[in-house]
């Protein structure tokens, strides 16, 4: 097989192999993009929570489109899927929150205190 995009095709497919090989856990923690597939396929086939850690978005990143041609919108469909199914989200630090809320508005706090220091929200 010929594949046209290598780098998306197999992430896609290892997330796959992740969700299949999981037979029971009490909750999923991902903490990119690259993993993010299995964690809204492991939720959904165990029925368990799905936390996120957001260290950085895709749209604070477009030097990743050279890194990944068109796969970088895949990448951030990706993420704001897992964000949007997400039962908690982590930000880093109150940039990456405040960023999560401009690119995914789902009605989840800020991440970060005051401090800036992480916190579930």
């Amino acid at each position: 097989m010929d594949l046209k995009q290598p780098k998306i095709a197999d992430t896609l497919y290892r997330n796959i192999v992740m969700a299949g090989a999981v037979a029971n856990a009490d909750v999923v923690h991902c903490h990119t993009w690259y993993t993010h597939l299995a964690g809204c396929l492991i939720k959904q086939l165990l029925q368990i929570p799905l936390a996120v850690t957001t260290h950085s978005l895709e749209p604070q990143r477009p030097w990743k489109k050279e890194q990944l041609g068109n796969g970088y919108y895949v990448a951030g469909w990706l993420e704001k899927t897992a964000l949007v199914n997400a039962d908690r989200i982590i930000a880093v630090s109150r940039a990456t929150g405040d960023g999560r809320a401009t690119i995914n508005p789902c009605g989840r706090g800020r991440g970060g205190d005051r401090r800036g220091n992480a916190r579930a929200v």
